[in-house]
Parts: structure tokens; C-alpha cells; sequence
């Protein structure tokens, strides 16, 4: 964390950071300065599931609530995309590389509503706002974006 702030300061100081040069550096810069905010409550962590899967013991992720592309890193309780992934994979921890597995999640996530705007919801995929008109909630449509489907949620 204090590397993260010596290397944004410095370069702040610097006037590197007068001009971003490409999306990579602007999304870099965001993400340092998210890490940055101190004054976010410490998220408590559950106990570990082990779980004996093919290739040793080690702890199971917890699925994130409400989505079917995120779970939760069982040791940071940070969420992390497995879009793609199978179940049983092993994925490395951002503390300390430790390993963990891969839950088997739900086959298709549900779109949240955007507040505000009829027929207008959150792709799960990513995070793009998608116009579904003409479909009920609950109804399993695909997605422009993915080329997957996803449900409506209410």
C-alpha cells in the first residue's frame, strides 16, 4: 500500500501524469488510487472452506450474491472475474499467490434493472447497459455483448 502511494505521489510531483497517454494508463491510475482510499472499513473475511478437489486441498471460493461471472478470493474476500473458467480450476490469491478453487456457479447470471429507466438493465457480463424491451422479468435473453444469454431480473 505505501509503495502504491510513493509511486502515485511520485509521479504526481513529477509531472508525468499531466496528460494520460492511453484507457491503460487511465484505468492503471484508478486502480492505484482506489487502493489508495484508506478510509474503506476492513471487510471481514469468512472461515475457509477446504474442499478436496483434483489436484490437492484447498479452500472453495464463495460465489458473489446476485451474479454468475464473480466470486469472492477466500482469502481477501475481493471479488474476482471467472467468466470463462471452469469449476474445480485453481486460481492464485492476490495475497501471497495462495491457491484456491473455483465454485461450480450458476449456468447464466441475472441483469440487474437500471433504476430509472424502463426496459433498460446492467449486462452482467460487462456492466454495460443493454435496452431489452418487449420481454417479461425473469425471461432468459441473450446477450448483445457476450454472445451468452442472461435473465432479467425485476
Amino acid at each position: 500500500m505505501k509503495l502504491k502511494k510513493l509511486i502515485l505521489s511520485g509521479l504526481l510531483a513529477t509531472g508525468t501524469l499531466t496528460t494520460l497517454n492511453s484507457c491503460v494508463e487511465a484505468v492503471a491510475l484508478g486502480v492505484m488510487a482506489g487502493a489508495l482510499d484508506e478510509d474503506e472499513p476492513e471487510q471481514e473475511i469468512p472461515p475457509l472452506i477446504m474442499h478436496d478437489g483434483p489436484k490437492g486441498r484447498y479452500p472453495i471460493a464463495r460465489p458473489l450474491e446476485g451474479t454468475a461471472t464473480y466470486i469472492r478470493d477466500p482469502y481477501t474476500n475481493k471479488p474476482v472475474l471467472v467468466y470463462g473458467k471452469p469449476a474445480n480450476s485453481l486460481l492464485r490469491s492476490g495475497l501471497g499467490g495462495k491457491r484456491y478453487y473455483i465454485p461450480k456457479l450458476p449456468q447464466y447470471p441475472v441483469a440487474q434493472a437500471v433504476a430509472g429507466k424502463p426496459n433498460h438493465f446492467l449486462n452482467p457480463y460487462d456492466g454495460r447497459t443493454v435496452k431489452m424491451s418487449g420481454y417479461k422479468p425473469g425471461a432468459l435473453v441473450a446477450s448483445p455483448t457476450a454472445g451468452s444469454f442472461f435473465y432479467l431480473g425485476q
